[in-house]
């Protein structure tokens, strides 16, 4: 009896698989992506100049994130949000993250590239 009242109890407040905000996050960071890749890139390398693409990459993706962060954090206002508080603040899956958004600005500048330097 008592294991099953812990069980219920542990259950309210622990998530089983990815919580929802992970997806939600992505999807934002990536369309946020989509829709100003463009001014965000052409301001990223004017400010970048001698910066390795790489490292333009990382900033890029870090602004995005935090943009899309903020823009999250109302409408995650709620109770269940406190309860997926610790998770929220897992560095290792927001890295993860941060690495996917990073590889496919990488992936798509690759492609763009002979298109965007013809002489």
């Amino acid at each position: 009896m008592a294991e099953t009242s812990r069980s219920r109890h542990r259950s309210l407040y622990k998530l089983v698989g990815s919580p929802p905000w992970k997806e939600a996050f992505r999807q934002g960071c990536l369309e946020r992506m989509r829709n100003s890749r463009d001014k965000l890139l052409n301001r990223y390398r004017q400010a970048g100049g001698n910066m390795p693409v790489g490292t333009q990459n990382t900033f890029l993706v870090q602004e995005v994130m935090e943009e899309e962060w903020n823009a999250l954090q109302p409408v995650e206002n709620c109770p269940e949000a406190l309860a997926q508080l610790e998770e929220l603040m897992d560095l290792a899956l927001l890295e993860e993250i941060q690495q996917e958004l990073i590889d496919q600005v990488s992936t798509a500048d690759r492609a763009e590239d002979p298109f965007l330097f013809r002489g």
